[in-house]
This record gives C-alpha cells, structure tokens and sequence, in this order.
C-alpha cells in the first residue's frame, strides 16, 4: 500500500546548523574555512514560455531569481515547451511556425534557429538525453500520441512506444550511464493518466504510479531518486504539484492551493523547484524547497509557462573571452553537477604559492589538487570523484593574497 504524507510548509533540516560555528545571510565557517551558504539564492537559468506579448508565445530565459529577463525568439506563431540542455548551450522547442507544431533548436542567446523534424502532425515537449546527444518527444504522426528520440541534429528519428493509448511527456533520467538510461512518460493505459519508465530503446515498459485520478507530468530528481508530478483534482481549476519516490512510494503533496499548480521542473543541483502557477489570477512562475516549503513568486513573472532550469554557461567553465589580463579568479566547475569528474579552471594574477583543496560539508579535506609555486596565468585541473559519495562539496583557491571557495554538486 502506498503511503502518503502531507508537508506543511516549514519542515527544513537544521542538522548542518549544529556543525556552523559563525553564520551570516551570505556564508558560513566551518573548521576555520569560508564556505559559500547552503541557503544562498537560487543559480542557474530558467527559460520559460510567455504570452506576454499577447496570443503568440515566445521563449525568454532568465536568471533564476527573475533577473535579466531576455526574450530569444520574434515571430507571430506559438514557441513552447523549452528545454535547456544539459551543458546549458542549446535550447531544443516546439513551434508552429511553419504549420504543424515541429521540434526546433537555438543557442541559448536566441541564435542560429534550425527546425529538426518535419512530420505530419504535431511533435512536442523535447527533453534532453543526460549528455546532450540525444532528444526524446512525443508526436502524433503515427495517429496516437507516441514517444520519440532522435539525435541532437534531428537525424535518427526512432518511435519507441506502439500503443492505443496516449503516451506523452517524456523525461531522460539525469545522469544515468549508457546501460541504464530510462525514459519517465505519462500514459492513459488504464482509463486515466500515470506516471510510467522504460528503457531508452523503448522496452521494458513500467508502472511507477497510476492512482484513481489523473498523473502526468513527471520529472526525475538529478539525483533520480525522486520524482515530482502533478496531480489534476479538476482539469479547470485545481491541479497540484506533488513528489514521490522514484519507485512511486511515499508521495507527499507540495502545493495546496484552489489554483492550477503544473510543470514542474528541478534546479540543476536538486535543491529547487520550480513551477507554474495561476493562483494569482494570471500564470506566473514559482520556486520552493523540495519539501514545499518557501513557495515564491519569481519578479516581473507574468503570463509564463513552462519553466526549464538550467546551468549558467557564464558561471560554468571558460572561454578565451572571459580571461581577464590580470586579477585572481576561481572559476565555477563544469560540468556542475557532475558524475564522476569535472573540471576546474583558475587564473593567477602574479608568481604565487597556490593550493586547490576538495572539502566536504563538515570542512574536512579530501583532496589537494594543486599544492606550488605558480607564474601568473589561466590554469585547468581535473577532479573525479570516483571515491566519494553523492553531495554537495566545496572546492578552494588559495594564494598570499586571494582566497576564494565555491561550492560543486556530485551526483552520482
């Protein structure tokens, strides 16, 4: 028998608090090391769906807390379903700019627009492969609703379902190994709609959750231990975000609002969720805690749809562009989260004695990665973590005169 519970709202573990010798709004000391807050602001991007510019929607991305608003494409049709991709360069889309809804990919800045498919019929809601080679969709070109994956360039395009019934929704387990990738997707195989796996191939078709009402819209946890949903108490007026375990236990209901609370998606490091909401009167974007709690309005969200999280490319990783002539810099790794390795680019002002140390959340050391003299310059390092457990860790550039740490996901 399933069971459920139901969050309040203000159930938050404070067992990192026991360890925090001084604490302020924007960090942390442990054992002596500044660490950056575990309750800091939300990171990333969103890119998000809106109808503010009347009936045709357009795609924006944005920073994750409302900042920096952009509006990516320019047309007088309808841009849905955005999804970021996993190293946070492309967005894949579907549009119907050209008469039936198709799949289409650009870059995150709104450039180089390319169709990928060119069926007959409407083909939606793209969602990336853990690596960004692959995208899974659901189309009705074959008559139902059935799930597809191509490649990233649109090429290989391969039905995987060969039902009766509606299959749709797909979404890749994050940062699963070749041999074990699955699939998560809504069906109506028993009347109603429930939340269903499978293999990449298309196999091993799986229950995860079917209850007496209508659940749709899964989307795995990073981590892909969990799994949040949307439960729809009435189609028109009262649809509520909800999360279980990924073998479809324990669910607990995170929104409870006479509002239609939908598309739900995870923040990169697992530690977010945001959502769509029209309790307000018009749709608006949200974020909370994964237990519920802390459910806010994003700034100047008004008329979104559909939000997409993902890694900021100018916090993740280097380009020659982004070198500065002089100064100390401790960059953001990439890929972030990561499993098993990541990279970590640094830049030295002046000939200095350098140390880059692995912590983890008790501020113990676990690694050193650099530990000499070096001549200034832009440097890169590798870090696998083959031997640790899934977590959140910090990593730290130390020289005579500069000190900075920033904080990296595992998950494996």
């Amino acid at each position: 028998m399933k069971k459920t519970r139901l969050l309040c709202g203000n159930h938050f573990s404070l067992a990192l608090l026991i360890l925090i010798i001084c604490f302020t709004p924007n960090q942390f000391i442990i054992s002596g090391i500044n660490f950056i807050s575990m309750f800091e602001p939300a990171e990333g991007v969103i890119v998000f769906q809106t109808e503010r510019h009347g009936t045709n929607e357009e795609i924006y991305i944005m920073n994750a807390d409302g900042s920096g608003q952009t509006r990516l494409t320019f047309n007088n049709f309808r841009d849905v379903c955005p999804s970021i991709s996993p190293d946070g360069r492309k967005i894949v889309f579907s549009s119907n700019r050209d008469g039936d809804y198709e799949i289409y990919i650009m870059n995150c800045d709104g450039s180089n627009q390319q169709r990928l498919t060119t069926s007959v019929g409407f083909d939606l809601h793209p969602d990336w492969s853990p690596d960004g080679s692959k995208i899974a969709f659901f189309s009705e070109r074959d008559g139902n609703y059935e799930i597809y994956v191509m490649e990233a360039n649109g090429s290989n395009q391969t039905r995987l379902t060969f039902n009766t019934w509606q299959d749709q929704l797909p979404d890749w387990l994050p940062n699963s190994s070749f041999d074990s990738l699955k699939i998560l997707f809504t069906s109506n195989q028993t009347g109603t709609y429930g939340i269903y796996k499978m293999n990449a191939d298309g196999t091993d078709i799986q229950v995860v959750y079917d209850g007496p009402i209508q659940e749709l819209m899964g989307r795995w946890s990073p981590d892909g231990n969990k799994i949040v949903f949307v439960k729809m108490i009435d189609w028109n007026s009262q649809r509520d975000v909800w999360l279980m375990d990924s073998d479809g236990s324990d669910e607990v209901q995170l929104t409870i609002n006479p509002a239609i609370d939908e598309d739900a998606c995870w923040s990169p490091d697992g530690m977010k969720i945001a959502f769509q909401s029209d309790r307000n009167g018009s749709y608006q974007l949200f974020t909370m805690n994964p237990d519920g709690s802390d459910q806010t309005v994003i700034p100047n969200s008004h008329n979104d749809y559909w939000p997409s999280w993902g890694i900021d490319t100018t916090q993740t990783g280097i380009n020659e562009n982004q070198k500065s002539e002089f100064g100390f810099q401790l960059y953001q790794n990439y890929p972030n989260p990561f499993n098993p390795s990541t990279k970590i680019s640094y830049q030295i002002q002046e000939l200095s004695y350098v140390t880059l140390k692995i912590y983890n959340v008790l501020g113990n050391e676990l690694a050193t990665l650099v530990e000499e003299e070096k001549p200034a310059g832009n440097y890169e390092i590798s870090f696998n973590a083959f031997d640790i457990t899934s977590g959140i860790y910090f990593y730290q550039l130390k020289t005579e005169s500069y000190l900075e740490t920033k904080k990296m996901v595992l998950m494996k």
